[in-house]
């Protein structure tokens, strides 16, 4: 294991910007397909927990259909910039599950 991060750290000092931003982005879905399945767990919670706190959830399943951000925002009396991060942790949590399918 040691052999294979000291070529890595070696091969970076040489490589391009381009090579270098690949090897980070395979080196962190590497790091995701080793991790166990709860990566990410605690953002899901917390954003579960503001959905519940906002009404996000209550006001989605009263909705007869797809709900705006800006609707959402009305309802839960919320900023747009806090429900814009909660969809991008969901998305990005989302990603990381992908690793387990």
């Amino acid at each position: 294991m040691d052999a294979i991060v000291a070529r890595v750290k070696e091969w970076a000092t040489t490589a391009n910007e381009a090579d270098r931003k690949k090897v980070i982005s395979i080196l962190r879905n590497l790091s995701y397909a080793i991790d166990t399945p709860y990566v990410g767990l605690h953002l899901q919670i917390t954003v579960a927990r503001f959905g519940i706190e906002l009404g996000i959830f209550a006001a989605l399943n009263e909705a007869k259909e797809p709900l705006s951000i800006a609707t959402l925002t009305q309802k839960s009396r919320s900023a747009p910039e806090i429900l814009s991060m909660m969809i991008e942790i969901k998305r990005f949590t989302w990603t990381m599950d992908l690793n387990y399918v």
